[in-house]
């Protein structure tokens, strides 16, 4: 049935088929011959489009009359959005409220109505279900359907007439996951004509909702999802898409944020395109696959599904992506002539920021990047003359130290890092519940605060909380609902903002 409707597909009316490019740069610094799929070049920057109107056109008249309804945090929305358009249909999506306005804009110029609901996905997506039920539309799910399933499958079988197969072997295909309709449908193809080809699943580290699932053989439903690549920040993958990646997939691996930066970096090296942080997933994951297992000159397919960049988030990106740029905290003594014996000692390296508050009388602590080809040599330098902690790979130090000059706070302080959603009013919401919880005995005793133009935002914050409020504060937190996590035991908080808990 499935192979059936990618054959006899409809999509064509509508969809582009893609160019599969072979990547010189890439394959060089690899040491493979490397192949990016380019999703990028549909009308909508996504492959979301090949999924939305394979299903809506199947659909009976008496259902597209209806209308239809989905809910989205952006490429499914304009996949929906534009098949309704070009099939005469009236659709309504349902958005976050911090889905950045060029998503929502991009929708509504496509004709659909949009309700702005909830400050994620999920939330939007209840919201979409039950007004589908209450008003009698039909609903397009974002990837749990065989017609979702299918249209995205209708790249596998586009790879199979664009890869010489007849002279070359190709040893796998890396894929992005999220709910699983992009791999479910590729996979399936790909294995049903070519079975030893490598069928590769990568997720955000933190995002890895399939692996998990098929890690315990069953459906899996994290607490938590890092939006970072929104395109595939998925709490719960689908029923279907779960059968279907138990039998096609072989392997799921995860990227952090820094692997997923670097990859839309040299992707843009590789074609001047910026992809968007789910879209380069699989690039991160072929650069991971190959330096974790010394593999030569394979054949690897990518699949670079988004090209759907808010423009507020390439600051962060680049900051992120900066390649063989280490962090340090590094002790030197208060006195005269330590700053420049330092630079003296670093002169054969680029440094790329120097931050430093005097705080102590003996030693002060400095917070150093330094762009470097040879870290281990690096490492040495610094401790053979000083003492030195490595924080290359803190996520708060590159989040919230490396922009603030930190101080010393004598007060009983807890120190958390939380996740505000990125709307108007989300301050005032953490402030005016603190206050009502605490009866204003708390204080903020810092607060760092910098966009990443992402759906939520990085926020540092100190709180002036006295041990026999522990209880009260554990509610306060937990009336918030913001996703948050105590660091005051993080080394930086210790080197930086001497907490004193």
């Amino acid at each position: 049935m499935l192979l059936n409707k990618i054959v006899k597909t409809p999509i064509y009316n509508i969809v582009k088929k893609t160019s599969l490019d072979h990547c010189p740069i890439i394959s060089k610094n690899l040491k493979n011959n490397i192949y990016i799929k380019r999703e990028d070049q549909q009308i909508v920057k996504s492959f979301k489009i090949r999924g939305a109107y394979q299903y809506i056109s199947s659909l009976s008249q008496h259902d597209l009359n209806k209308g239809i309804i989905a809910a989205s945090a952006g490429n499914h929305a304009q996949g929906v959005a534009l098949s309704a358009n070009k099939l005469n249909c009236k659709s309504t999506i349902v958005m976050p409220v911090v889905t950045p306005s060029i998503k929502w804009k991009s929708v509504k110029r496509y004709g659909s109505d949009i309700i702005l609901y909830g400050d994620t996905f999920d939330e939007a997506y209840e919201f979409a279900l039950q007004k589908s039920q209450q008003e009698d539309l039909t609903f397009v799910h974002p990837f749990d359907n065989i017609d979702i399933i299918a249209g995205q499958g209708t790249i596998g079988s586009e790879i199979i007439n664009q890869f010489d197969f007849r002279n070359n072997k190709l040893d796998a295909i890396f894929i992005p996951v999220g709910g699983g309709g992009l791999i479910s449908g590729i996979g399936y193809f790909i294995k049903t004509f070519y079975p030893k080809v490598k069928i590769i699943g990568v997720e955000p580290e933190n995002a890895n909702a399939m692996q998990e699932s098929l890690k315990s053989e069953n459906l899996v439903e994290l607490d938590y999802v890092d939006t970072f690549a929104d395109g595939v920040a998925v709490k719960k993958v689908g029923s279907k898409t779960f059968e279907y990646c138990k039998q096609y997939v072989d392997e799921i691996i995860t990227c952090n944020t820094d692997e997923i930066c670097t990859a839309i970096q040299n992707i843009f090296e590789e074609t001047r395109i910026i992809a968007e942080p789910a879209g380069a997933l699989s690039i991160a994951g072929v650069t991971k696959y190959i330096e974790n297992t010394g593999y030569l000159n394979k054949n690897y397919i990518t699949i670079l599904s988004g090209a759907n960049m808010n423009f507020a988030r390439l600051r962060y990106i680049a900051e992120r992506s900066i390649k063989d740029e280490y962090l340090f905290a590094v002790n030197i003594d208060e006195k005269p002539g330590s700053l420049q014996k330092l630079c003296n000692l670093l002169e054969n390296n680029n440094i790329t920021e120097f931050n430093y508050r005097y705080n102590r009388k003996d030693t002060g602590t400095i917070f150093i990047g330094i762009l470097s080809d040879n870290k281990d040599n690096l490492k040495k330098i610094l401790s053979d003359n000083y003492n030195m902690i490595d924080l290359s790979d803190n996520k708060l130090a590159k989040e919230h130290t490396r922009y603030q000059v930190c101080g010393n706070y004598s007060g009983e302080e807890l120190i958390y890092s939380f996740e505000f959603p990125e709307r108007q009013g989300a301050l005032s919401n953490f402030l005016e519940k603190m206050s009502d919880i605490s009866n204003n005995r708390w204080n903020i005793t810092m607060f760092h605060y910098r966009s990443n133009g992402a759906s939520v935002a990085n926020v540092l914050c100190g709180l002036n909380v006295l041990p026999k409020d522990y209880i009260l504060f554990s509610d306060f937190i937990q009336k918030l609902g913001y996703n948050c996590e105590c660091v005051d035991k993080n080394e930086v908080v210790e080197l930086f903002y001497n907490s004193k808990l």
